[in-house]
């Protein structure tokens, strides 16, 4: 088993910003169980973690991250800032009224929406969220890849790019 010393690149990469399609819930228990994973002691868990947040995360941790803060209660306050009714809200709208922009890039469009989809509809069905980005993808793109919901998300994303 690695030692604490390691246990920073357990985490390095994760990272949470508070966007709409992230979810806290999950950001925290894959940190917990890395960190449980490396032996960081409990005590470094909350300094470790709040090192990896981004963007509006950063700036909450900011305002209300004065002194130590106990692990349960940094996770706690972290989903109840980032995970109220407006924000699901928010991320329903996203999702589902939001069609891809005439500027936007067609892989970072198909993989937002399904990174909001799997969020919104934990275990839902790649399928589903693949028919739901069709129908929100530019005009000229639709009809070609109306049949094509049954591919894995890469292949799906391969094929829009050659289309595109």
């Amino acid at each position: 088993m690695a030692g604490p010393a390691h246990a920073g690149a357990g985490i390095r990469h994760l990272e949470f910003a508070g966007q709409d399609h992230e979810d806290p819930r999950t950001f925290g228990h894959t940190c917990r169980d890395r960190l449980a994973r490396y032996g960081v002691p409990l005590d470094e868990w909350t300094e470790r973690v709040s090192d990896q947040l981004r963007g509006a995360a950063r700036y909450w941790w900011a305002m209300v991250g004065e002194g130590e803060m106990a692990w349960d209660d940094f996770i706690s306050r972290l989903e109840s800032r980032f995970n109220d009714a407006r924000a699901l809200a928010q991320c329903r709208r996203s999702l589902f009224c939001t069609p891809q922009g005439d500027d936007e890039d067609v892989e970072s469009f198909i993989r937002a929406k399904v990174r909001l989809h799997r969020w919104l509809a934990t275990g839902g069905y790649l399928s589903e969220a693949l028919g739901l980005v069709v129908e929100l993808m530019r005009r000229e793109l639709r009809s070609h890849l109306r049949g094509a919901t049954r591919c894995d998300l890469e292949d799906f994303v391969q094929l829009a790019m050659e289309i595109e």
